[in-house]
């Protein structure tokens, strides 16, 4: 739950957008488990960031082997995800990469995000190493991104429809496919250091509906 506010709280909570959902972070927060079961949740919370901030992408995480049960499905393996970006494989059969949708550009965000969330947890617990009673402040941890003010320039996509069931279902459809967007086409086209994406919908979108 920690590191999941972290990732809302950052703008990294969607799967869709080519950052980690919930079934990221459970399978990221138990590799962490499985590599220091003894930690209590304050030193696993800086073992997560630190493990992934050196984590050497592409290796995949792994929680299990995968293994074939002979059932015919497909089952993920290094020979077959020579072009993904950083495989995150699911324990159970048929095992398969969920984070398939991570690109090179939202890559870069979640490991600058890492290296700010080990920055901060780190000086925490130095500063309870200095004075075990003092009052540590987790607020920075979990302060909201600083998006709308990182970037000179900024790219909106405003969604409309004759109605709202129909806006919703064009929002979904073109919401999956921003990601395709950043990676295939501006990141090819542009000459550009980052492209960061967005996942929160802004409800601020003025635009002619009848058009």
């Amino acid at each position: 739950r920690c590191v999941r506010k972290w990732a809302k709280a950052r703008g990294l909570y969607s799967n869709k957008m080519g950052y980690w959902g919930g079934v990221n972070i459970n399978i990221a927060v138990a590799q962490c488990l499985q590599l220091y079961p003894n930690a209590c949740p304050a030193s696993l919370l800086r073992k997560f960031f630190l493990v992934f901030k050196t984590w050497r992408w592409p290796q995949p995480v792994m929680l299990t082997k995968p293994h074939d049960a002979g059932y015919g499905l497909p089952v993920w393996s290094q020979q077959t995800a020579l072009r993904q970006v950083a495989p995150m494989i699911t324990p159970a059969y048929p095992a398969m990469n969920s984070t398939l949708a991570v690109s090179r550009q939202t890559l870069q965000i979640l490991q600058e995000e890492f290296n700010r969330g080990h920055e901060i947890v780190d000086s925490l617990w130095k500063q309870y190493q200095r004075d075990s009673l003092s009052d540590l402040d987790w607020k920075s941890l979990f302060a909201g991104s600083d998006f709308f003010i990182s970037y000179p320039n900024y790219l909106s996509v405003c969604i409309v429809g004759p109605t709202q069931l129909d806006a919703q279902a064009w929002a979904g459809f073109v919401e999956s496919r921003l990601r395709k967007l950043v990676s295939d086409q501006l990141a090819r086209s542009l000459p550009l250091k980052k492209i960061q994406l967005w996942p929160k919908k802004v409800e601020a979108c003025i635009a002619d509906q009848a058009a």
